[in-house]
């Protein structure tokens, strides 16, 4: 396993943390991602540690709160969800082949080494990206996530722009505008 350390001087500014982050811990300290990996994606991924938290306590924290565009998903069940804590290697843009498909059309695309994010996991790294490079990803994108409302619509990062971060639900049809969110699953979980 790799220490931030070494991630950070091979990812650069796609290392991203929060400036005052303590990764003495064990468990933090251990990138899940070899160097030869980390290399490889270098220039197409960011490294995020995820702190477990919410779309909801996003939405309400004051690091965060001003960069929501609206907050009509706050008593979703999905934006209640916190996922665990842990390192993240995503894709900073979404997956070009993806567009004009349905959601059963995209995720094929994935190989046995990804997987599609969770909105809290996207929405956090994304926003970290942003204050620590003053830039903006997915901009005019629409990305889907692997989460879900309840009656079943897919869960969607749409633009990041002046007016803020746009948290959207979509039907599982097939639009040309919308693509997929991916991420590298740690190597430890690869076939």
């Amino acid at each position: 396993m790799l220490s931030t350390i070494e991630a950070e001087e091979i990812l650069g500014k796609n290392f991203v943390h929060a400036g005052s982050e303590n990764f003495s811990s064990l468990a933090i300290n251990n990138i899940p991602w070899s160097a030869e990996t980390l290399t490889a994606h270098a220039d197409t991924h960011m490294l995020v540690y995820f702190k477990g938290m919410s779309l909801k306590q996003m939405s309400s924290d004051n690091s965060f709160a001003h960069f929501f565009a609206d907050r009509w998903f706050e008593n979703e069940a999905f934006a209640r969800q916190a996922p665990d804590a842990g390192w993240h290697l995503i894709c900073k843009t979404p997956r070009s082949d993806s567009g004009g498909k349905w959601w059963s059309e995209q995720v094929i695309l994935l190989n046995k080494t990804e997987v599609v994010p969770g909105i809290a996991v996207l929405t956090y790294a994304v926003l970290m990206y942003y204050l620590q490079n003053n830039e903006r990803l997915f901009g005019k994108d629409y990305v889907r996530t692997s989460d879900i409302t309840g009656p079943g619509s897919r869960i969607s990062l749409n633009c990041f722009d002046r007016s803020g971060l746009h948290v959207d639900k979509w039907n599982e049809d097939h639009y040309a505008h919308i693509r997929i969110a991916t991420e590298l699953k740690p190597e430890a979980n690869w076939p």
